[in-house]
């Protein structure tokens, strides 16, 4: 004896009874019919003033931590800046002992890493600084 879905009706011949809608019909049925419910439960759902002010103290902190992101990252980007031009300094005061030892492109060659390095990292810390004034805070998923 087979119950169709459909139909309550006990029957004895499996082939006579309409085929019912596919689980991947049924699957989709179902979650549409959850998000009406939800998108009804969401346009119903009063809002309190304290759940309110909640969100706009969530917003205001956010704010204050990009900024602070901000301020860290200029920050770090000077630290690094700083003990890189020392690094050359210190490669200048004893650039002719570092010649005999190295050569003149092996010393050239390092003084120029250091340089690129220096700039690549203004650049980058620049790049950060204006994509993270321009973001409005609508990406609820910031790295900071």
């Amino acid at each position: 004896m087979l119950v169709c879905r459909d139909l309550p009706d006990i029957s004895n011949n499996p082939e006579t009874v309409p085929a019912g809608p596919t689980r991947i019909v049924q699957r989709k049925r179902a979650a549409e019919e959850v998000e009406k419910v939800k998108a009804l439960e969401k346009h119903n759902r009063k809002v309190d003033e304290s759940t309110a002010t909640d969100r706009k103290l969530k917003e205001a902190t956010i704010v204050g931590m990009k900024g602070a992101a901000i301020k860290q990252r200029v920050v770090t980007m000077a630290a690094t800046v700083g003990m890189i031009e020392k690094q050359i300094d210190l490669l200048e005061r004893t650039k002719s002992v570092l010649i005999a030892r190295w050569g003149q492109d092996e010393y050239d060659s390092r003084i120029s890493e250091l340089m690129t390095k220096m700039l690549d990292d203004r650049k980058l810390s620049g790049a950060d600084l204006t994509a993270s004034d321009n973001d409005n805070g609508n990406d609820d998923n910031d790295d900071f």
